[in-house]
C-alpha cells in the first residue's frame, strides 16, 4: 500500500473536511457571507454536502488503507483537490481571504492537494497492484458504470465550456444563477467523480467499488437534503432542468444502494479488513 505519510495527509483531509463541510452544510446563510467567493446560501450549503462526503471517502480510505479496495476512492479525493485548485488559482483575482471560512477552504482544499501529491508519488514509486478477489463484475453493472461516467463527463465538460448567459450560468439546470467561478466549481467536482469512477469500466471483480459506492451514498444524501431545503428555488415546470439535477442524484443513489444492499455479504467481509 501507499506509505504512512499519504494514510496521515488523508486522514488529515478527511478532518478537515468534516470541520468545513459542517459549517458550510448546517449555518449556509452565515456561511455565504463568509466565502472565498460570492454564492448563495443553497450553493454553499451544496458544497458544505460536497465536503462532508469527502470526510468520508478520506476517513474510510485512510482507515482500509488497501490499494485495490480504495484506489477509486483515492483517485476521486486527489483529483477533487487539484481540480478545485486549479480553479481557485484561475480565479485568483476574485478570491477573498478575508475570513476563516476562506483560509479554511483554501487550507483544507490545499491539504488535499498535498495528500494527492504525496499519493502520487507513492503510486508512481510503488505502482501497487489493482488486482483483488471478490464477485465478477455483472454486465448490467459495468453497464450502468458506463452510463454514470458518460453523464458525469457531459457535466463536467459543460461546466469547463460553459460562459456567461449559457445554461449553466442562468438557472437552467442548477435553479439559481451562477458565477463563471462557481460552474467551474462544480465542473471540477463532477470531473473528479467521472475520472475516479473511469477505472471502474474495466475492474474484474466488484470489490474496489464498495467503498467507493458507500462513500458516495453520503456524498449523495447532503446535496439532495441541499436541494430539498431549497426546493423554492427550483421552477420544474418553467426550467425542467431542475428535474434532471435532482432526478440524477437520486436514480444515482437509489441504484447504489441497491447494489450496496445487494451484495451486503461481500461488503461485510471487506468491512472487517483491519485498517
Amino acid at each position: 500500500m501507499l506509505s504512512s505519510i499519504s494514510r496521515t495527509l488523508v486522514r488529515l483531509s478527511s478532518l478537515c473536511y468534516l470541520l468545513l463541510g459542517t459549517v458550510l452544510f448546517m449555518a449556509p446563510e452565515w456561511s455565504a457571507g463568509q466565502f472565498p467567493w460570492n454564492v448563495s446560501s443553497f450553493v454553499v450549503m451544496t458544497m458544505g454536502g460536497w465536503c462532508l462526503g469527502n470526510a468520508l471517502f478520506a476517513w474510510q480510505s485512510a482507515r482500509l488503507w488497501d490499494w485495490p479496495l480504495i484506489y477509486p476512492s483515492l483517485i476521486y479525493l486527489w483529483l477533487f483537490g487539484i481540480f478545485e485548485a486549479a480553479v481557485l488559482f484561475a480565479f485568483r483575482d476574485k478570491v477573498n481571504l478575508g475570513s476563516p471560512v476562506a483560509m479554511g477552504y483554501v487550507i483544507t482544499i490545499g491539504i488535499n492537494v498535498l495528500a494527492a501529491l504525496s499519493g502520487i508519488i507513492d503510486l508512481l514509486r510503488l505502482r501497487p497492484s489493482t488486482m483483488v478477489d471478490g464477485t465478477p463484475v455483472p454486465v448490467y453493472v459495468r453497464g450502468l458504470i458506463i452510463f454514470f461516467t458518460l453523464n458525469m463527463s457531459f457535466l463536467a465538460l459543460g461546466g469547463f465550456l460553459a460562459r456567461e448567459g449559457g445554461l449553466s450560468t442562468e438557472g437552467s439546470i442548477f435553479p439559481e444563477p451562477l458565477t463563471l467561478f462557481t460552474v467551474r466549481a462544480f465542473a471540477a467536482f463532477f470531473a473528479a467523480i467521472c475520472l475516479s469512477a473511469l477505472p471502474l469500466i474495466w475492474a474484474r471483480t466488484l470489490t474496489s467499488m464498495f467503498s467507493y459506492g458507500l462513500a458516495g451514498i453520503t456524498l449523495i444524501i447532503p446535496i439532495l437534503i441541499a436541494a430539498f431545503v431549497n426546493l423554492d428555488t427550483f421552477d420544474f415546470s418553467g426550467r425542467p432542468g431542475g428535474i434532471l439535477y435532482v432526478g440524477a442524484y437520486v436514480f444515482t443513489l437509489v441504484v447504489t444502494s441497491w447494489g450496496l444492499w445487494h451484495y451486503r455479504q461481500r461488503l461485510h467481509q471487506i468491512e472487517r479488513i483491519p485498517g
